[in-house]
């Protein structure tokens, strides 16, 4: 069964399913449940999941779809965990976020971040690029998110960002007056 639909593509996306086959993705394209999702160096791709979720996915990111399941009439049952394995992506939560939020999230090698009903980006870097330190960096543009890492848990709302070494140690970047709380 499908989790979404690609509803635009620029550039080289493919996917390498369950089977391990690896094909070009084109809009209009389904995704499902453990494909693993990679953007080249000049792509990009819009994925709209079954619960009215939008994934951007921008150049050079690899994704796995990890869980996924929508139910309207079954809101227990609903999760989202996409893992982000490098590179960068662009979330506009749907229907799970709202109806079961404690299973809505994505997931770097450096944290997890669940998700409130929001609008945010995430990059994972798994090494240094120019100025930027490896590891994942979140940025909210509307709503809040909880990023965890092995060291602690910052709350981030609307306008606030943050990064997360490799280690696990979590800094806020800009910050609008969110939250941080010890595990």
């Amino acid at each position: 069964m499908a989790a979404g639909t690609l509803v635009n593509v620029n550039g080289v996306v493919t996917v390498e399913d369950y089977s391990k086959q690896k094909i070009q993705l084109a809009s209009g394209d389904e995704v499902c449940l453990g494909d693993r999702i990679t953007s080249s160096q000049d792509a990009k791709a819009k994925i709209l999941f079954a619960d009215g979720a939008m994934l951007y996915i921008l150049k050079n990111t690899e994704i796995s779809l990890t869980e996924y399941n929508y139910s309207a009439e079954e809101p227990k049952l609903n999760r989202s965990l996409v893992t982000l394995s490098k590179g960068d992506i662009r979330s506009v939560s749907g229907k799970i976020s709202k109806l079961n939020p404690q299973k809505y999230s994505f997931q770097t090698p450096a944290s997890t971040i669940r998700v409130i009903g929001t609008d945010f980006l995430v990059t994972h870097l798994q090494q240094q690029e120019g100025a930027l330190d490896a590891g994942t960096y979140t940025k909210v543009i509307s709503g809040e998110v909880s990023v965890q890492s092995a060291t602690s848990t910052v709350r981030l709302r609307a306008g606030e960002s943050s990064h997360v070494m490799l280690n696990g140690t979590q800094s806020i970047i800009s910050s609008g007056g969110g939250t941080c709380a010890a595990p």
